[in-house]
């Protein structure tokens, strides 16, 4: 009996013990931990106070949360991420939004500590160490602040960028300047100018008997509207200068026009020799040359008004103005805005996007003066086939010509400005963006007004590059011969019925550089 009543007494204790562990292990199970509460709401702001045992907390968590998805999600439905990336207001909402979460989500995980700790038994808040757990808390609220701190990083970097490079105008109120008309004293020489060391306008060159302008606007452009889907074209002057240690000023070695149509995604590009003599001016300073031609290379003219800025006294940067306006009368096609990219730039913009992949169909062999001051000499060695090129050895690319001429570059040159198209993904792009910026800022200069860009990169986004209509201007097809310093001089009506019967699709490619010209040249 004593036995069996000790058995049984003996079952008896381990009944009872097991019965006290068991409610023990059922008490701890029931005590959140405070770092994990925390934890759980960073995550999602309610659910440690949930796992707390606070079920109203918990529920306003979650309606505030999803409450602040949902509104970011409503302000952001319908627009493509194109039109999201440019425009100021979306990504300020972004970041505001961005700050709101990252406070609410720290809050929310103090809180749920907070909520942790008060609910924790006499026995357990005895043993409980604050220091500890707050150490583990601020390093949780590092970890829950950082992506958000990255986020808002590159938001002000692409705030800095749209609002250093472009127009900082609205979209309502733009207007660009008419072009004046020339001053009355403008058949004076110009170094009767006061503070002018520029030399008297050339006059060796013979009258040339040139067409009348189709469009009486080309030569003296009224103000530019606001551009908008219903437009029926867009236009952009793209300008590489090239104002590289020794040069003597900016010159414009590659200019091409790049036009397209909103309602159809079709787009052309009219690649402008530099080295064009003899071509017509515009109105707006017209006099200011014997028989209204330019007596330098076209290249040359970006730095002439330069010079000459009372002939533009309502523009901002005169050079690109007489470049649009002398360009936009030669192809009797209203330019509507310009970007100038200085070469210098260009290889540093390349070298902040990791390099530039690019098919070379020819070997190349060439010495090619530095972009920077103090920077030596680049030399080339590209063999046929696929490169992957640095900056200074794409420029290197882009500009040589001793075993080749000023034509077969600007097909390398509209190669890199295709090759970089093509290697646009606005993914990596954006990721990007803090080493683009700075680069973007000091080398980049445009007339593009701030709320214009949605609409213009929602436009250029849908184009099909391989559908690209691409036209050079190059002798002999659209070259008369040469005037006095042996410049072409452009056959000006044949050059503005290619431009015409490109746009209305009645161009036939047959001779001209066309798309499929193009791809094979460049890979």
């Amino acid at each position: 009996m004593r036995r069996r009543s000790g058995a049984r007494g003996s079952v008896q204790v381990a009944g009872r013990s097991r019965a006290a562990f068991a409610d023990r292990k059922g008490k701890r199970s029931r005590v959140a931990k405070p770092v994990t509460a925390a934890m759980l709401s960073s995550i999602l702001p309610g659910t440690g106070e949930w796992y707390a045992g606070a079920r109203r907390r918990a529920g306003l968590g979650w309606l505030v949360s999803f409450g602040l998805v949902g509104a970011v999600m409503i302000r952001l439905a319908g627009e493509p991420a194109v039109r999201l990336v440019v425009q100021p207001d979306a990504v300020v909402f972004l970041m505001a939004a961005n700050g709101a979460m990252l406070l609410f989500r720290a809050g929310s995980a103090i809180d749920a500590y907070q909520v942790a700790v008060d609910a924790l038994p006499a026995r357990r808040a005895a043993q409980f160490r604050p220091a500890v757990t707050a150490v583990a808390l601020v390093s949780l609220l590092g970890v829950t602040a950082a992506p958000h701190l990255v986020i808002a990083y590159y938001g002000l970097s692409a705030l800095d960028f749209l609002t250093g490079v472009f127009v900082d105008e609205k979209a309502d109120e733009v207007v660009a300047a008419a072009p004046p008309s020339a001053p009355a004293s403008s058949t004076t020489s110009t170094t009767e100018r006061a503070g002018s060391s520029s030399p008297a306008p050339i006059m060796g060159l013979p009258i040339l008997e040139l067409p009348e302008v189709s469009d009486p606007s080309i030569a003296n452009p009224p103000k530019i509207t606001p551009f908008t889907k219903r437009h029926d074209r867009i236009t952009v002057l793209l300008i590489g200068g090239d104002a590289g240690p020794g040069r003597g000023g900016l010159r414009t070695d590659t200019m091409i026009v790049a036009t397209m149509e909103p309602s159809t995604g079709k787009a052309a590009l009219f690649s402008v020799p530099r080295n064009l003599g003899a071509v017509p001016l515009p109105r707006s300073f017209s006099k200011a040359f014997e028989g209204g031609v330019f007596d330098y290379r076209l290249n040359h003219i970006y730095g002439w008004a330069i010079d000459h800025p009372w002939y533009f006294p309502e523009a901002a940067d005169p050079g690109a103005e007489a470049l649009m306006q002398t360009i936009g009368g030669l192809l009797d096609l209203p330019i509507d805005y310009y970007a100038l990219i200085d070469l210098g730039g260009f290889v540093d913009l390349i070298d902040a996007l990791g390099g530039i992949d690019l098919y070379v169909p020819d070997p190349i062999l060439d010495r090619t003066s530095p972009a920077h001051q103090d920077d030596p000499w680049t030399r080339i060695d590209l063999k046929v086939g696929y490169q992957h090129l640095s900056g200074a050895e794409a420029l290197a690319y882009a500009r040589s010509r001793s075993t080749s001429s000023d034509y077969s570059r600007m097909d390398r040159q509209r190669c890199l400005l295709g090759s970089l198209a093509r290697q646009s993904d606005p993914i990596e792009i954006a990721m990007r963006i803090p080493s683009l910026v700075p680069v973007l800022d000091d080398v980049i200069s445009t007339n593009i007004p701030l709320g214009h860009l949605p609409d213009l990169a929602e436009t250029a986004a849908a184009l099909n590059l391989a559908d690209i209509i691409s036209v050079r201007f190059i002798p002999p097809n659209y070259t008369s011969g040469y005037d006095n310093y042996g410049h072409p001089v452009p056959r000006v009506a044949l050059i503005r019925d290619t431009v015409r019967r490109v746009l209305d699709g009645t161009f036939d490619q047959n001779g001209s550089f066309s798309p499929a010209d193009l791809a094979a040249a460049c890979g």
